[in-house]
């Protein structure tokens, strides 16, 4: 085994579990363990074991998922781009494709899920958006409005197609619904002149986690467009039917990971004087963001 590969397993085994018992920055000091470790790593395509892929493949979408709540990353907003080429490359290498039997991080979604899940965040960091920034939040609006994925294909006429669980297939739609609600935001913080409501995919995202919820294998990954959208939450309504939700992750986040939401939560939704919910603007509040890791 490569030693880089050693680390990284060392790094993200004590960023994905142990943090779920420990403060997050403790998950996030690790994390940034990895990226060092992967950022020479990823720019490797000669062939590595399934099992290395995986670990890549962890890797990809735990910094997807995380991203959001660091701002203070110094990646750039290629990075999971230049990772999913060398992870892509590496399973061409061993004849197979990032789909949802042999991708059980990503899979669901696909590549290009994943790497939208990743750029929205990084953008929705930046206090001011540049030229360069605003046309990457039009790319990303064509690119979502545009995504199709194996997992989303719910029926089909064509019995001879292996298609996924649908837990998948609403999950990865949840992914797509909370990516196009920031991106909303970001084109709304330029443009009044919107040709989708951000609204809708709030509504939509919850409907969907009303349904998965129905599952038994609920994983980690299942609270990134809750988190995401339920900042938007502004009925208390809405808010306990959100906090209903959450302990349905407990077995696959761990205690720790589900208070760390709660608590996240609850500052979104704290209201100001003039009884203004502080909702989408927590993802500009570092320290509110430095107290949430997955």
């Amino acid at each position: 085994m490569p030693y880089w590969h050693e680390k990284a397993i060392r790094h993200y085994d004590s960023a994905g579990f142990q943090s779920k018992d420990e403060e997050s920055a403790l998950g996030k000091a690790h994390l940034r363990g990895a990226h060092e470790i992967f950022i020479p790593a990823v720019k490797d395509k000669s062939p590595i074991s399934y099992h290395e892929v995986l670990v890549l493949e962890a890797y990809i979408m735990h910094t997807a998922n995380n991203h959001l709540f660091q701002p203070d990353s110094r990646l750039s907003i290629t990075h999971i781009t230049e990772a999913l080429e060398t992870l892509t490359s590496a399973l061409k290498q061993l004849d197979m494709e990032c789909n949802w039997r042999s991708s059980p991080w990503i899979g669901f979604g696909g590549p290009e899920l994943v790497d939208m899940s990743y750029r929205v965040s990084w953008l929705t960091h930046k206090p001011f958006l540049d030229d360069k920034d605003r046309q990457e939040v039009e790319n990303l609006i064509a690119r979502l409005s545009s995504w199709t994925a194996p997992a989303c294909q719910e029926d089909s006429a064509s019995s001879h197609l292996d298609l996924p669980p649908k837990r998948l297939a609403l999950l990865a739609r949840a992914y797509w619904c909370a990516c196009s609600y920031l991106a909303a935001h970001l084109e709304q913080e330029q443009s009044c002149d919107l040709s989708f409501d951000p609204d809708a995919f709030f509504m939509e995202t919850l409907q969907l986690l009303d349904q998965l919820i129905e599952y038994e294998h609920t994983i980690n990954n299942h609270l990134w467009p809750l988190v995401v959208v339920g900042t938007a939450a502004t009925d208390l309504a809405t808010q306990e039917h959100i906090s209903s939700l959450l302990p349905q992750f407990h077995q696959g986040l761990g205690p720790a990971s589900l208070r760390r939401a709660q608590r996240f939560l609850a500052v979104a939704w704290k209201t100001d004087s003039q009884g203004l919910i502080y909702g989408r603007k927590i993802f500009k509040d570092r320290e509110a963001l430095y107290q949430m890791f997955f």
